[in-house]
């Protein structure tokens, strides 16, 4: 029996939000244009301002409606005791019934809509700075500085729409519970308000420490990380040189740091947590021992008495909970705001060299450096050429970068190259070895295994060839290649260099190389001291 497959019920009030077809367009998050930390962790707070307004919305109706279900329950309750009236009982349940769906309905709402908001959000970051990277001249930013930005500090922008929904709904609370209490007598309900104004302002009192910390701890992580990626990229450098041990050792210290200043942070976070709730417990207690002197005296009644039992100890104790949570929530943000912006300042910080680089003329040329004067040379003029924004004039950097998948997908990602021009750009680049291991050729067509993240289930030397196999595809009218063959031996470099000068005849190609095979092939030889 055929299975389809159905998507489960969804709430109309926020399925909305993730409809069927994905957008064409998410919004734009824009880092160069956040003046301050601080703006753009509110801008990143008012992504998808639709959604949020409405998330909003829910959140204070939900909490409404729980301020109303407490009134009724005091009140309706005591006139059905005092009355002994079954009609006002019965009133006063179906009245709790109607409010507690109409809270359900708004707060299950405003929970799906954070949570989509925070996806949405996150993604949104990703994209914007996964472009930027695309786009950006080569920086010296590690690639373990860059994903743990794009991962872990993208998580966290998004994490700030977790801000709207409690905190939030406890402040609507401990607004609706004042006016609630301020019925029964007004000074109940300016001293919760004055209580809830004590309860903030500790908790923002103690939120610089914990920012501080956060931003420590935020950077030990991102050192830890970035380690960890280049150690696991470059593990086999690491092996061939016999520093596995002193790598190791290297590792445990950062995360030593790292583990440090997390528990430091989780004492810190413990002992203000204490602070910060210190201050509503007594407040909680001192309104409701002044409520049961007023209503010795008669000032207000025995259901009034328990309206502000019921309401006032959740409105404080909850609102410094989740007050605390926003602080938490925001001082992370902020540091994570702080390096988003930053890393969008590295990638768009213009070249110190000047671009516009002369075209080479036809043919192939060797660029040999001899100096180190030679190697800036050759460093300026693939910077100024790179800079000419010209999708002719390609600029291949010496970093063979191989994508997990398999080896279509690295050599032609889009198919739509030539069969014959893909056969002939493979046999140049001497890939007859590496289609053999991945199971052959099935016709036209390439074999389909895997060759695994970035690569790693091929040699270095192989991992060169496919790269130079993807730059002969793309068959650009210049070419220049850094350093194309440093991990091939001596009879393939040899083969690869004759393959390549004779299949880019009539075109203009550079190779950055002091290797003979390249300059026996060459139809120009520049040596730079």
């Amino acid at each position: 029996m055929k299975r389809t497959y159905e998507p489960p019920w969804r709430m109309p009030t926020w399925s909305w939000f993730v409809p069927a077809r994905i957008p064409a367009r998410d919004p734009q998050v824009r880092p160069e244009e956040w003046a301050s930390r601080r703006r753009g962790t509110v801008r990143l707070m008012g992504v998808h301002g639709r959604a949020v307004a409405v998330l909003l919305l829910m959140t204070v109706l939900g909490m409404a409606a729980a301020v109303l279900i407490s009134v009724v329950v005091a009140q309706g309750g005591a006139r059905a005791f005092e009355s002994a009236s079954l009609p006002v009982a019965a009133v006063t349940v179906l009245v709790i019934v109607g409010v507690a769906l109409a809270s359900w309905v708004a707060e299950s709402t405003g929970d799906a809509l954070t949570d989509l908001t925070s996806a949405r959000t996150v993604h949104s970051v990703r994209l914007s700075l996964t472009e930027r990277l695309l786009a950006a001249e080569p920086t010296e930013l590690t690639p373990g500085q860059v994903l743990n930005t794009v991962d872990g500090d993208s998580y966290q922008a998004g994490e700030l729409k977790e801000i709207l929904n409690w905190p939030v709904m406890m402040v609507a609370y401990l607004l609706g519970s004042a006016v609630a209490v301020g019925f029964s007598h007004p000074l109940l309900g300016w001293l919760l308000v004055l209580a809830g104004i004590l309860t903030t302002l500790t908790t923002f009192a103690t939120a610089g420490p914990l920012a501080r910390v956060a931003a420590r701890r935020r950077e030990a992580e991102g050192t830890a990380m970035s380690l960890a990626t280049d150690l696991a990229q470059g593990s086999r450098v690491v092996k061939g040189l016999g520093a596995v041990e002193a790598s190791a050792a290297r590792f445990d210290a950062v995360t030593g740091r790292a583990l440090r200043i997390m528990l430091v942070e989780a004492r810190l976070t413990g002992w203000l947590t204490l602070v910060r709730q210190l201050v509503p417990t007594l407040c909680v207690v001192g309104i409701v021992v002044v409520a049961a002197l007023m209503m010795r005296r008669g000032t207000i009644g025995t259901a009034d008495l328990v309206t502000v039992s019921l309401m006032v100890p959740p409105a404080l104790m909850y609102l410094g909970y989740s007050l605390s949570f926003a602080v938490d929530y925001w001082s992370r943000g902020l540091v994570s705001t702080g390096r988003i912006r930053d890393l969008v300042a590295d990638l768009g910080r213009p070249s110190t060299t000047a671009d516009g680089a002369p075209l080479p003329p036809t043919g192939l040329s060797v660029w040999s450096a001899t100096s180190a004067t030679g190697v800036e040379e050759i460093h300026r003029r693939l910077t100024g050429l790179a800079g000419r924004q010209d999708p002719e004039v390609v600029v291949a950097p010496h970093t063979a970068s191989v994508f997990e998948g398999t080896l279509a997908d690295n050599i032609d990602p889009l198919g739509q190259a030539d069969p014959e021009h893909v056969q002939a750009a493979l046999s140049a680049a001497a890939c007859g070895d590496i289609i053999t291991r991945l199971g052959g050729m099935d016709g036209d067509t390439l074999p389909d295994s895997p060759i695994g993240e970035a690569g790693l289930n091929l040699s270095g030397g192989q991992r060169q060839r496919v790269a130079l196999a993807r730059w002969l595809v793309r068959d650009p009218e210049v070419l220049i290649l850094d350093e194309p063959t440093t991990g091939l031996d001596a009879v393939t470099l040899d083969v690869v260099a004759q393959n390549v000068a004779r299949l880019r005849r009539g075109r203009t190609t550079v190779v950055v190389t002091t290797s003979s095979a390249w300059r026996a092939v060459a139809d120009r030889v520049e040596e730079l001291s």
